[in-house]
């Protein structure tokens, strides 16, 4: 029976490392590499609860068998040190109170019980549980999949767009599945890896002109590759696209948020985050104090930050 979990269709899902063929059960249900805790914004996720904390759970696997890419080292579990990802562990965040929780790592949607952390979670912390639910994707998930994140309560995906710098099993599907998570999800933040080429550039300019509500980051492969792609977003910002980032921008010139108006509606610098949008109301987006505009793909959670002072970078605690 061919597994639908992504557009491979393996049969018996055998190829992809996640899925028991026997079975047709995940492989390792509630393992995971580690969970940590980090800032928001380095993830980096800049339209989601800014200024807030993140909870990151890594969970491995791929449905990919390319022994060049960056990804290939996430094709198979059984390469990795896993741990159970039991209640106790689950109650830690408890005491951190994340506004989000991130699955993180290869297609962490291709295994079943990360489509019931939410419920999970909500049940073991009640109202200590993260506001917000998160996932990364590369694109090689299948739309049943998506739906299923959906309803189980994800809200947030992160789109890893690795079309710039490589070439992914089934590319078509890839470019084909974006615009269907765009669709479905409230908050869509999508990272481009940067290697400084013209085609990069290009992907870069095309998704910035096609997904206008969306955050995009660019990230630099190389030190010379950023002084490329620090120009490509001081471009498309002055054309008007206020939501293209450069990570990690040194200068902090291009970290902010800006409306259509031109004003910031968040503010990055090295001393914290400054939010000068107002709730819209009803939890449907930022409003900007100065024109009035409705963003409704910016989640504010700043009624809730209680982010530990302590924490600047990703601190792993378990």
């Amino acid at each position: 029976m061919p597994c639908n979990r992504c557009p491979l269709s393996c049969s018996g899902g055998s190829s992809c490392g996640v899925v028991d063929a026997s079975r047709q059960g995940d492989l390792y249900p509630w393992h995971a590499v580690y969970m940590s805790l980090l800032p928001v914004e380095e993830v980096p996720l800049y339209h989601t609860c800014p200024g807030g904390l993140t909870a990151r759970i890594m969970v491995p696997g791929a449905p990919w068998r390319c022994g060049v890419c960056f990804w290939s080292q996430y094709a198979s579990p059984q390469g990795l040190v896993l741990r159970r990802l039991g209640d106790n562990e689950l109650a830690r965040l408890r005491l951190a109170r994340p506004h989000v929780l991130l699955v993180d790592g290869g297609e962490p949607l291709l295994q079943d019980w990360v489509l019931e952390l939410p419920s999970k979670l909500k049940s073991i912390l009640g109202g200590y549980a993260p506001r917000v639910y998160a996932f990364r994707t590369t694109g090689l998930v299948s739309e049943r999949r998506l739906e299923e994140a959906a309803s189980n309560g994800y809200s947030v995906a992160v789109f890893e767009y690795v079309l710039a710098v490589e070439k992914p099993p089934m590319p078509d599907h890839v470019t084909s599945i974006l615009p269907r998570v765009y669709e479905q999800f409230r908050i869509v933040e999508i990272h481009v890896l940067y290697d400084g080429s013209r085609r990069a550039g290009v992907i870069v300019s095309d998704l910035a002109s096609k997904y206008t509500e969306a955050a995009i980051h660019v990230i630099p492969l190389s030190e010379e590759a950023a002084d490329r792609a620090y120009t490509i977003v001081e471009k498309l910002r002055n054309k008007g696209l206020g939501f293209v980032y450069l990570y990690r921008d040194e200068s902090y010139t291009v970290t902010d948020t800006l409306c259509s108006c031109g004003k910031p509606l968040l503010s990055r610098k090295p001393w914290g985050v400054r939010i000068h949008a107002q709730p819209a109301g009803g939890g449907d987006g930022a409003r900007c104090p100065h024109c009035g505009r409705v963003h409704s793909r910016i989640l504010l959670c700043r009624e809730e930050a209680r982010r530990p002072r302590s924490i600047y970078r990703e601190i792993v605690i378990w």
